[in-house]
């Protein structure tokens, strides 16, 4: 997770990464930290459906 003072219209970032996810890290920009891990969330059990993320 990463907040960047310097930018103003997109200012959080998160970022996952790990080697189940080989050289693809997902990452997104936006407006505010729930918005962030909430897309980055969805994109990881778009690609991995069968790791339970509640564990």
């Amino acid at each position: 997770m990463k907040v960047d003072g310097e930018r103003e219209h997109l200012p959080w970032t998160v970022v996952i990464s790990g080697r189940a996810l080989g050289e693809g890290a997902i990452r997104f920009d936006g407006p505010s930290l729930d918005y962030c891990v909430a897309h980055s969330l969805a994109e990881l059990r778009r690609r991995m459906p069968a790791v339970d993320l509640l564990s």
